[in-house]
């Protein structure tokens, strides 16, 4: 894949024009039209352009050529994934009014090309387009209350991730306490490392970490020193759940 655009598309580009003009494009014209860039001004023929772009493969393969609040469903019929959080190299959807629904708004949509973290981002940054305004623009979107940058007439459905996008692995994170840490209980616990036990108590007692469990909910086995035994066990806690002293 191509680089994400994040400057205006070059005078003729194929994938910002319509087909009937040379293009690949099978979106509308833009407004106010650019004569070389003739689906600018328009969000959906930015996105559309911008995500067929990053392929390289000389054609149009999918058609965002409906109303920008309808890309999530081209998208799913088109065989695309939807993530609630942006993707680099992904579209943005909003929908205006009742998503579907062409009369209250037709919605909006920006071309994803960075965000600030992978597991859990609060800013991207992305290459926009307006109908009636515009041609190209570039905008840094941060979260806010999940509405990613719009107004209260506008609702953020998701972003249609490229294509074979394969989410991003957590790192797993380093255990704070190790085997034989001398902690103080602050908080209760669980039976069990799932967290699906009844509760542990033991609030103020000075026990040891007898045993760790990554990736669990209660990672920390709790207890006398040495022995992993039930007997031995005050219960199985989280990191906040614990002090070491």
């Amino acid at each position: 894949m191509k680089s994400p655009r994040t400057t205006k598309p070059e005078k003729g580009n194929k994938y910002f024009n319509r087909k009937d003009t040379g293009g690949y494009s099978t979106c509308i014209k833009g407004k106010p039209t650019n004569k070389d860039l003739n689906v600018l001004a328009n969000c959906v023929g930015c996105g559309n352009g911008c995500y067929n772009e990053q392929l390289d493969l000389g054609y149009e393969k999918y058609h965002f050529n409906c109303d920008a609040e309808n890309f999530i469903e081209r998208a799913i019929a088109s065989g695309l994934s939807i993530y609630k959080k942006p993707i680099v190299g992904g579209i943005l959807v909003w929908a205006k009014g009742k998503p579907g629904v062409h009369s209250d708004g037709a919605g909006h949509v920006a071309y994803c090309t960075k965000v600030d973290d992978v597991f859990n981002p609060k800013v991207s940054e992305c290459s926009e387009s307006a109908y009636g305004g515009k041609d190209f623009y570039r905008t840094s979107r941060k979260i806010g209350n999940g509405n990613w940058g719009m107004n209260e007439k506008y609702t953020y459905r998701g972003c249609i991730a490229p294509p074979e996008y394969i989410p991003p692995t957590p790192p797993t994170p380093t255990p704070k306490f190790k085997v034989g840490t001398r902690v103080k209980i602050l908080s209760k616990g669980n039976a069990n490392s799932y967290g699906t036990g009844h509760a542990a108590y033991g609030i103020g007692w000075i026990r040891y970490i007898t045993k760790v469990y990554e990736g669990r909910p209660y990672p920390y086995q709790v207890g006398n020193k040495g022995s992993t035994a039930s007997k031995d066990t005050t219960g199985f806690y989280k990191e906040s759940a614990l002090k070491e002293v």
